[in-house]
């Protein structure tokens, strides 16, 4: 956040000073054509008016810089955001009345013009006022992406409302705005104990932590483990299993390539955040889970088939400071061109114990299904949120009777023994999770 020097003014007359300006040729020429001296009196009054008006916007111009802030930072898409705008005077005298508007990157293009209050001379103070006010105005940012902010205008009238001068106050400041990670209900996924290795339960209506905590006695096991109530509740005798001291594993994978969604646009002077509604779905959903899990206690994982933009998240017991390195990340992340028959780039598996494994897709080509075949290890739990392209308008009619699914692939996601959740860009990344909550019959955990 740095400060910067007012730019190039621009000054420019109002109705009321063309009027005044008009008057006082129209009274010259009359002068001038009849001969009348008194008239060359009343024409001058409007002309040195509107001049003094002039020279006074010249002489006080107001000359500020500018700082910028955001809170929260960085900032989240469709989440209220307020920004605080330090405006210091850079003059050696007290600065006059004055109008600011800020410069957005969105719609409206600007903010409400608003009063910029008298500053003291840079360096002093005058009636209890220094020589910076902070101002503060409310933002809405639509949709994630890097955008720069700015410059500040101030403008200026003259005492008689002839004129007003209108002068760049400060340059542009980045703001990042990053995919809103929706809170996503708590299910039935969790860390359990195993032996010397972490994996993921799915929990039913018939388990409890107790029965998630032990295992069958096995010839050699010490009868100080033997857990009785459980023994007691299955019939047969049951042993505590070993504390667990690592984090099982969870990976995120989502298609990047431009090929797998229909409504991508390719146009260079289209901000990443543009491309495709789909996709931008899937960098929300993305950002949901990740920043779900990861606070669940699992070392997440994001798998891409392009080239990697994404940070990683690593373990639970560091997600502070993760998150928003993962978040930032996803702020500027943008699809990849690549051809249908080029080979997902190869990603090094992991030494960690298995766990889930979540895609986010629409519509992939070969190579991806090729690709995602060798993502599932045996027994592992895949599902893949497989997003339809169609309008919106469309998918509301299938809701009346039953969502279309998304072209093959569905199907073919089954048959790679993937579990598919057809979804749709009227669905909250919440809803889609509770759809896995029903495909997989897992329970909310209330813990």
């Amino acid at each position: 956040m740095a400060r910067r020097r007012g730019g190039a003014a621009r000054l420019r007359l109002t109705a009321r000073g063309w009027g005044f300006a008009a008057t006082s040729v129209l009274l010259f020429w009359l002068a001038y054509v009849g001969g009348r001296e008194a008239l060359l009196f009343a024409a001058a009054l409007p002309a040195l008016l509107l001049v003094g008006g002039l020279a006074l916007l010249i002489l006080r111009r107001v000359r500020v810089s500018a700082a910028r802030t955001f809170s929260p930072s960085p900032v989240s898409a469709q989440r209220p955001a307020q920004v605080t705008v330090s405006v210091s005077n850079e003059r050696y005298s007290r600065s006059g009345e004055a109008v600011w508007r800020d410069t957005l990157p969105w719609w409206p293009k600007a903010t409400p013009d608003a009063r910029l209050p008298p500053l003291a001379p840079r360096g002093r103070r005058f009636a209890g006022r220094g020589n910076t006010v902070r101002l503060d105005y409310p933002l809405r940012a639509p949709r994630r992406g890097v955008y720069r902010i700015g410059p500040l205008h101030v403008e200026q009238r003259d005492p008689f409302g002839l004129a007003t001068l209108r002068s760049t106050a400060a340059g542009e400041d980045e703001i990042i705005v990053v995919p809103d990670a929706m809170e996503l209900p708590r299910t039935g996924l969790s860390l359990a104990t195993g032996e010397g290795s972490a994996r993921v339960l799915q929990r039913d209506h018939r388990g409890t932590d107790d029965d998630i905590m032990t295992r069958e006695y096995r010839p050699g096991d010490a009868l100080r483990r033997v857990h009785w109530r459980v023994t007691a509740r299955q019939g047969e005798l049951m042993v505590r299993q070993e504390e667990q001291r690592s984090y099982p594993e969870a990976r995120i994978v989502i298609d990047t390539r431009r090929g797998g969604y229909a409504d991508a646009v390719h146009d260079q002077f289209t901000p990443h955040a543009g491309e495709s509604e789909a996709f931008e779905w899937a960098v929300r959903m993305v950002a949901s889970m990740g920043v779900h899990l990861h606070r669940r206690g699992f070392l997440v994982r994001i798998l891409e088939t392009a080239h990697p933009q994404i940070a990683e998240l690593g373990d639970g017991n560091r997600w502070a400071g993760r998150d928003q390195e993962f978040l930032l990340s996803l702020a500027s992340i943008g699809l990849v061109d690549a051809d249908h028959r080029s080979p997902v780039p190869a990603q090094e598996r992991s030494d960690r114990a298995a766990g889930p494994v979540f895609a986010v897709l629409a519509e992939p080509d070969d190579a991806v299904f090729e690709w995602l075949t060798r993502q599932k290890r045996p027994f592992e739990l895949a599902v893949a949120f497989v997003l339809s392209t169609a309008p919106l308008v469309l998918q509301q009619l299938d809701r009346e009777g039953q969502l279309a699914e998304p072209g093959h692939t569905v199907e073919t996601l089954e048959r790679l023994g993937w579990i598919a959740v057809p979804v749709s860009l009227a669905d909250e990344p919440s809803d889609a999770w509770r759809a896995v909550v029903a495909e997989t019959g897992l329970v909310h955990d209330e813990a």
